[in-house]
């Protein structure tokens, strides 16, 4: 028995490859490209041309990067974009833990760092506030009503 493989076969067997390289780098670009070799291995197919197997492939491939990835990796991807650093701070809450009012500067612990403090405000010692900026070293915060 002698099976041989036609050029088709390898089109579609690198598209699986692709389909299931893309379950381990998530992106849809591997996805893309799969659709491409889907698209090429059926030209291939039909007319057992390889120009019309790249064509093929750069049609599908290209379509579907240009077409339907944006939309599937916004569909999947996350709702909101996470914040880093400083910007993961602003809206956290702090207490004061020292005030300008006995001669010390203002001051609240944040996590496990004492932090200065700026605002417009008086602020006394156990007043609550939310971080609305990060200066350097400083965090700028606006009192909360108790």
């Amino acid at each position: 028995m002698n099976v041989a493989l036609e050029p088709w076969h390898l089109w579609i067997i690198a598209g699986l490859c692709l389909f299931i390289g893309e379950v381990f780098i998530p992106g849809f670009i591997l996805a893309s490209l799969a659709v491409g070799c889907l698209l090429g291995g059926g030209a291939h197919y039909l007319t057992d041309d390889l120009a019309f197997a790249i064509g093929g492939f750069i049609l599908g491939a290209g379509a579907s990067l240009a077409l339907i990835r944006p939309y599937v990796a916004k569909a999947l991807g996350p709702e909101e974009e996470s914040r880093f650093g400083a910007d993961a701070m602003i809206g956290d809450v702090v207490v004061v833990t020292d005030a300008s009012d006995i001669g010390g500067s203002l001051k609240a612990r944040y996590r496990d760092t004492v932090w200065s403090l700026h605002c417009e405000q008086d602020l006394f010692e156990g007043d609550r506030a939310e971080i609305v900026a990060v200066n350097g070293g400083t965090l700028v915060v606006k009192p909360l009503l108790p």
